[in-house]
């Protein structure tokens, strides 16, 4: 390790890309960002692993570094595994801090942290390391998903923390842990109309809404509708008692047969979102204190 040469105050920045998202923009971006730091920071995860390019935070000073996922909801959650992993390995003390630069379809987790819905290019890739640098930390609840498949009859049962909720004749039912769904519909909070029990994506809880179709999903992205708001809860448990049924997990889709399926806290990510502030700094301080010397 050399984390002892570093400066006290020093954060560096590791950029992660996947450059299969964004109609290649990300390929792009990763020329742009190599000229502003170090090349060995600024990963293609096409060619190298997540839990791989994040060893590099091993040589470097304890929870000072910070990650830039380029790509979406799919290639966070990617990042966020292997982030796991390095835990359940004993590399608690390397863990970094994440930030989002959203080039994927949905990107609802970009949305809800506040780095918006899509990067359009609107912005330089000095300002975007200048942002990760000056943003705040903020917790961010993971969960798991266990199936223990088995011959259930054609019903769903849902039990939110152990109690059996009677369901009206639904389409749908999601689960939430974060503000945003399907690209950038704020689910949980409908139209806003009515007082319902506040969503964090920080506080352990999920949230279980119902939906009518399609149609009612319309309506509830430009508010003129409600979710069937089914609770809040630290542990859902649905019993699908379906041959088969459609299920997706951050935007991945599948056809699920009966099963039992159980989401419950998992840990939780220590993610960035951009600063309330604007600082005057010249932005260009980004290169130099977010690169490693060679």
């Amino acid at each position: 390790q050399f984390s002892y040469l570093c400066p006290e105050n020093w954060s560096p920045i590791l950029v992660l890309a996947n450059v299969r998202s964004g109609n290649n923009m990300a390929q792009d971006l990763m020329g742009e960002f190599q000229t502003l730091l170090n090349p060995i920071q600024v990963v293609d995860l096409d060619s190298t692993t997540p839990y791989k390019a994040l060893q590099l935070c091993t040589l470097l000073p304890s929870h000072k570094t910070r990650v830039l996922v380029c790509g979406g909801d799919g290639t966070v959650g990617w990042v966020l595994d292997a982030i796991d992993d390095m835990k359940y390995k004993g590399q608690e003390q390397s863990i970094p801090y994440v930030a989002v630069l959203p080039l994927g379809t949905g990107n609802d987790l970009s949305n809800t942290l506040g780095w918006g819905a899509g990067y359009t290019g609107d912005i330089t890739t000095e300002e975007i390391l200048q942002s990760v640098l000056d943003g705040e930390v903020t917790k961010l609840d993971r969960d798991c998903l266990v199936q223990a498949c088995k011959d259930l009859d054609q019903k769903i049962e849902l039990e939110l923390d152990g109690e059996r909720i009677a369901l009206p004749k639904l389409e749908g039912i999601i689960v939430l842990n974060i503000a945003y769904w399907g690209g950038g519909c704020r689910l949980w909070e409908g139209t806003g109309d009515k007082p319902y029990p506040p969503a964090s994506h920080s506080d352990g809880l999920l949230e279980v809404v119902g939906v009518y179709g399609s149609f009612h999903c319309a309506q509830i992205h430009v508010k003129l509708a409600n979710p069937v708001r089914l609770g809040q809860a630290y542990t859902v448990r649905l019993i699908l008692k379906n041959s088969v049924m459609p299920m997706q997990v951050d935007g991945e889709p599948w056809v699920q047969g009966p099963c039992s399926v159980v989401i419950t806290h998992k840990t939780q990510a220590l993610m960035i979102s951009p600063s309330k502030r604007q600082p005057e700094e010249d932005v260009q301080s980004a290169s130099a204190q977010g690169t490693v010397e060679s």
